[in-house]
This record gives C-alpha cells, structure tokens and sequence, in this order.
C-alpha cells in the first residue's frame, strides 16, 4: 500500500547564521576593521545565507522560516 503525504504537512526551518567562520577564513569589510563572515559573504551577488532562504521558502511544505544571527550581526 502506497503512503499519501498529510495533506496539511508543516516544516518549520531554523536557519543558523551565527557562527563565526573560523576555519573558513577572515575576509574583512571594506573600511573596516570587522570581519566578514562567511554567511554574508557574496555568491551570484548575494549573501550565502540568502540562498539557503532561497532554496527554503521554495518548499510548499515550508511554512516558518527561523533565521538566527548574532546579535552584532543585526542592524
């Protein structure tokens, strides 16, 4: 017998984007003397996390999106 997905399936997404990106690297912010880190570096001219909410908010089943950052991270 074939299972049917539920109808009315929910997935919630927590997307963690606080670390820190040590063994990646540090690149640094253009006038500045922080860090960039490897979450908001640019792919295709967009932060790397940006994709991954991209790819997320994509998915029907999706319906909370969490995204965790650090709190000097966030204007």
């Amino acid at each position: 017998m074939k299972s049917k997905r539920h109808a009315s399936l929910s997935v919630s997404v927590v997307l963690v984007a606080a670390g820190e990106g040590r063994r990646f690297g540090r690149t640094k912010i253009p006038g500045s003397a922080r860090p960039l880190r490897k979450v908001f570096l640019p792919i295709d001219g967009k932060p790397l996390f940006f994709h991954a909410l991209e790819r997320f908010s994509a998915l029907r089943e999706v319906t909370e999106i969490v995204l965790v950052l650090r709190r000097d991270d966030i204007a």
